[in-house]
């Protein structure tokens, strides 16, 4: 993401993961959907994604990243704030069981492999 787009908007993707976590639990059913959740989660999603639109860093015309750069770099921001969020929902499950020591440990050793696997392929 940073490669592509800057450190500016990933800055401004951050504070996403907590609105997409609640926004996947009320989805899901794990957490009660009322009118103040929902209109809290939009502002939130209309303050960062106004932000990731208008800021400075998109206009400059110094930076060499193309819009398309830019884009780019914030679709990799969104994947990588959606997939903290469902870590920290479905990794709860894990440590009703396991010691968050092993659950850290064994989600690490899966991302390893699968960077390993997808650098390997490309």
């Amino acid at each position: 993401g940073i490669k592509l787009s800057d450190a500016v908007a990933g800055s401004i993707w951050q504070p996403s993961q907590p609105i997409m976590t609640a926004a996947i639990c009320m989805m899901m059913g794990w957490e009660p959907i009322n009118s103040k959740r929902i209109v809290g989660i939009l502002i939130a999603f209309l303050g960062c994604a106004f932000m990731v639109a208008f800021s400075d860093s998109n206009s400059d015309s110094s930076n060499s990243n193309g819009i398309g750069s830019q884009i780019a770099g914030n679709i990799f921001f969104f994947f990588n704030c959606l997939g903290t969020a469902l870590y920290v929902i479905f990794s709860k499950k894990a440590l009703i069981i396991f010691p968050s020591i092993c659950v850290t440990a064994w989600s690490y050793l899966f991302a390893m492999l699968y960077m390993t696997i997808i650098t390997l392929l490309f």
